[in-house]
């Protein structure tokens, strides 16, 4: 036993039931096993273990009582962590690799949750406990780690066949489209830049004028190599820096209608590649 902790806590009936521990012992308890280093279990260790509880299911079926429940509420009601409690757990967590969940844990999972629905009565109760409160904002840096993340995820091709599987056959309802599209429509959406897109084009930026630009290009867009004769309809004009006033022949370039919507993401890097891509095709034709 590590030094500090006294050793006759079962004469003292520490472990009776209902017994509460000082807090001064508790703290001395706690400070004795600072750079404790626990032992872990042996194989065999584990072994025995697993065969012991085999078949034991205390909890299985359990539920609190109504009374327990309200008492439960009432004891965490309001409690958060204190920020030397998250950094505490943070340094207990750091570089400890996070749990993998087996392929059979996988599908008990998927089973045990498949066709499930919440009940009118628990959605309800969810409204009621979210309701007035300010919608949670995720910071650049907890997005771009979810954002890595789901990438390592999808390199996967299992994780990407189980995604396709799982959607297959599926369509959001009409009423379902409504609330996304609103709830993304305007300044609510990420991409919202002030309402460039309502800014006027320069009077230079007419049909002649596009026409020259897909003309100097090949009637070809300029990301993809498809031709306009194969698409059916006339190229997108784009503007490399997004201004719309900017309309000299050097700041405009011909994209097909897919490759167009793609620009409207990380428009920075965009503008970088396409000022690139048009002073590499200048310097051909100027040697």
């Amino acid at each position: 036993m590590p030094k500090g902790i006294p050793k006759n806590g079962v004469n003292r009936g520490w472990f009776k039931k209902g017994y509460k521990m000082p807090k001064k012992i508790r703290e001395q308890i706690s400070k004795a096993l600072i750079g404790v280093k626990k032992r872990p279990f042996t194989f065999e260790h584990r072994r025995k273990l697993s065969k012991i509880h085999k078949g034991n299911k205390y909890a299985l079926g359990y539920r609190h009582t109504e009374e327990t429940k309200r008492k439960l509420s009432k004891i965490w009601k309001g409690k958060h962590l204190s920020e030397e409690h998250k950094r505490k757990i943070k340094e207990a967590l750091k570089g400890k690799k996070p749990y993998e969940i087996t392929e059979r844990t996988r599908q008990k999972m998927s089973g045990a949750h498949k066709n499930k629905r919440h009940s009118e009565k628990t959605k309800e109760k969810m409204s009621k406990t979210h309701e007035g409160k300010k919608p949670y904002k995720m910071t650049t840096k907890i997005r771009k780690k979810i954002s890595e993340g789901m990438k390592q995820v999808m390199k996967n091709p299992e994780n990407r066949k189980r995604l396709r599987e799982t959607w297959k056959g599926k369509k959001h309802s009409e009423e379902t489209k409504e609330k996304m599209s609103e709830a993304h429509r305007g300044e609510k959406s990420y991409l919202w830049q002030g309402g460039k897109s309502f800014e006027p084009y320069g009077i230079e930026f007419n049909n002649q004028l596009k026409g020259k630009i897909r003309k100097r290009d090949n009637c070809t867009c300029q990301e993809c190599d498809i031709n306009q004769k194969d698409l059916g309809y006339k190229l997108h004009v784009h503007h490399v820096d997004y201004n719309k006033k900017n309309n000299n022949p050097d700041n405009l370039i011909s994209l097909c209608r897919s490759c167009h919507l793609q620009t409207n993401f990380k428009r920075e890097d965009w503008t970088n590649y396409f000022s690139q891509k048009l002073w590499n095709k200048i310097k051909i034709k100027g040697s």
